[in-house]
């Protein structure tokens, strides 16, 4: 586990101090790859833990691209009331995510990916119990994003989720449709 934790930093550093030193780099030594990074916002709809109805999520996402290699990095999050049984909730989201891009020198580029997600939902109910459940996920993703080798960026994805494993603390699992795949949609701002 220590060393997946090593890596994965080591991953992040090399994503965020990669620009830096490309911009730092002499007009004779300089290569021409193409490397950038975002922070964005994101707003994405599903229907993953109530399959009759669609329901938004809103994130905050790290993006990081090296000519046709990138890397995303992103959490979801979103509460309100799940029934009457569950009572209040809060949902988070997070997923990692290798991204191809097939065009990366047009200053825009159709993008596919996989990666790994984790849903996790704490529910506070009327008798004050505590319960949590979750589900780690498989994800397809596939995308545009218009600006890529710009300050402003934005794109527009849809993402196909298989749980893989689920998780419950404190009760029983009342996610109905939990092992059913999940169609997201989502868009982002970045800077």
């Amino acid at each position: 586990m220590k060393n997946k934790i090593m890596k994965l930093a080591l991953l992040l550093a090399c994503g965020v101090l990669t620009p830096v030193a490309a911009n730092a780099a002499s007009p004779l030594t300089q290569d021409h790859s193409l490397a950038n990074s975002v922070i964005y916002l994101k707003a994405e709809s599903n229907n993953k833990w109530n399959k009759d109805q669609i329901e938004p999520d809103f994130g905050l996402g790290y993006r990081y691209h090296l000519n046709h290699h990138g890397i995303d990095i992103s959490a979801t999050g979103r509460w309100g009331e799940f029934n009457a049984d569950d009572g209040e909730f809060i949902h988070l989201g997070t997923q990692a995510n290798y991204l191809y891009y097939f065009t990366p020198g047009q200053g825009a580029s159709f993008y596919a990916g996989i990666g790994l997600g984790n849903d996790h939902t704490r529910f506070n109910a009327e008798e004050e119990k505590i319960k949590h459940q979750g589900r780690v996920n498989a994800l397809a993703t596939f995308g545009y994003q218009h600006g890529l080798n710009d300050t402003f960026s934005t794109f527009v994805q849809a993402q196909a989720s298989q749980s893989a494993t689920t998780y419950v603390n404190g009760g029983e699992f009342t996610l109905a449709n939990a092992w059913q795949p999940t169609l997201t949609f989502s868009a982002g701002i970045g800077f």
